[in-house]
């Protein structure tokens, strides 16, 4: 069965798709970037349309279920003929054709609004790039691995 993508709209959304959305959003900024804004305080930012200018779209196992994925398409303010993409597939739903439909309505709609070119980032590894690597769309243009390094608790002492 292939997933139901619709276009999400935070400010008339249900409390419920409101928050599921927030949180698949947010959970996936955080596994991409390392962090991201509360669920609540971002659902409460697009709720109120303070989250900026976007385009939003819900993936769901079905019409009536609860978001599984979610994508923004946002123009590049340096370069209005170029958009930036977020897509983010909860663990669970992965390898169903959520994200390949998602991708698909965010490119649908940046050529209607005269954009060019998408960039997104993705996590570097598995599930991330094993993804990328199967759009018909991709092309690498800088590879970043991002690294945790832990600090030690006190600097070296000097002597």
């Amino acid at each position: 069965m292939s997933p139901h993508v619709e276009t999400f709209d935070p400010t008339t959304a249900s409390e419920a798709d409101l928050e599921s959305w927030s949180a698949a959003f947010c959970r996936g900024r955080a596994e991409l970037s390392g962090g991201a804004p509360l669920p609540e305080e971002f659902a409460a930012r697009l709720r109120t349309n303070r989250a900026g200018r976007a385009w939003r779209w819900a993936a769901r196992d079905d019409a009536e279920g609860s978001v599984t994925g979610v994508a923004e398409l946002r123009r590049q303010h340096h370069d209005p003929g170029i958009g930036f993409m977020r897509l983010f597939v909860a663990d669970a739903a992965r390898r169903r054709g959520a994200g390949r439909e998602l991708r698909e309505a965010v490119v649908e709609r940046a050529r209607l609004l005269g954009m060019e070119r998408l960039r997104s980032l993705v996590s570097a590894g598995p599930p991330g790039e094993s993804f990328a690597r199967a759009s018909p769309y991709l092309r690498t243009l800088l590879r970043l691995e991002r690294v945790r390094r832990r600090s030690p608790c006190c600097p070296p002492s000097v002597g």
